[in-house]
């Protein structure tokens, strides 16, 4: 089931390095802030009874006009005038917006041009792309097949970290991975894609959507929004093939496969 988040969120900011190390680590992040957090304190333990996500939007710290991260609260702790607060599963945004975005919890006003607290409590945002508690789910639906493929891990990485979508080419023409994309496409859902370690065949990191497929040849170039790194631990070889219904096998070093959608990216599929 696809997380649902509380309808309240927390706003507050920090440097874009910070940032941007904790998108690429992707591991749960712990920060300082020096202000007491009460009320996201109250909501957190709310949204933990509830068993929903608390979302935290992060401005840029050396330009307030600028709202480029989000993540989820999994922690807070206040310690006599701070509060010691951990992320999770921290990331860019998929597109621009700004603070003034954000409409205040208790006024019901946009936050405002010169607003430059470091910490508010805010209507959790639609362009998010979760589910809001209470709100119609706005999460993707994903087909029924994805596309394995392998790329070099350095590449994965940069492109998880920048946010934006990237262009890649492979040297095999992908004339099923074209067709799956343009009924995704008709159908208003999207085409998984699943990226292989191509350093070590045994380790599957990545994913993203399909997002275009053009062949040039005997080449293809591909185009991915949203990659980003697994949260686990996964190999190739728990995707099974759409023709023969087996797995993956163990030595299977083909750059390209049409699989069936794994259980465990349909329930990403709004992460």
């Amino acid at each position: 089931m696809a997380l649902e988040l509380l309808e309240h969120c927390v706003y507050t900011i920090v440097h874009p390095s910070t940032l941007e190390k904790a998108a690429c680590d992707g591991n749960p992040t712990t920060l300082r802030e020096s202000k007491a957090w009460v009320t996201g304190r109250n909501l957190l333990e709310d949204a933990q009874a509830a068993n929903i996500g608390l979302a935290i939007l992060f401005g840029d710290a050396t330009d307030c006009s600028r709202l480029e991260y989000w993540g989820l609260l999994t922690d807070i702790k206040i310690k006599f005038t701070q509060t010691v607060y951990s992320v999770d599963k921290i990331r860019r945004l998929s597109s621009s917006h700004a603070p003034q975005e954000l409409v205040l919890k208790n006024t019901g006003n946009r936050i405002a041009t010169k607003f430059i607290r470091p910490y508010a409590i805010c209507n959790t945002p639609e362009f998010i792309g979760y589910r809001i508690a209470g709100k119609m789910s706005v999460a993707v639906k994903l087909s029924e097949h994805c596309i394995y493929t392998i790329l070099h891990p350095s590449k994965l990485e940069k492109a998880a970290c920048d946010g934006n979508p990237k262009t890649f080419r492979e040297s095999k023409v992908w004339v099923t991975g074209r067709r799956l994309l343009e009924h995704a496409q008709a159908a208003n859902i999207g085409l998984p894609i699943l990226f292989g370690d191509a350093t070590d065949c045994s380790r599957l990191e990545y994913w993203g959507l399909l997002t275009h497929v053009k062949i040039k040849g005997t080449q293809t170039v591909y185009s991915v929004d949203k990659i980003r790194r697994l949260p686990s631990s996964h190999a190739p070889q728990e995707l099974v093939l759409k023709r023969k219904g087996n797995p993956i096998a163990a030595n299977f070093i083909r750059p390209y496969a049409i699989c069936n959608t794994p259980d465990f990216i349909a329930e990403l599929s709004n992460d």
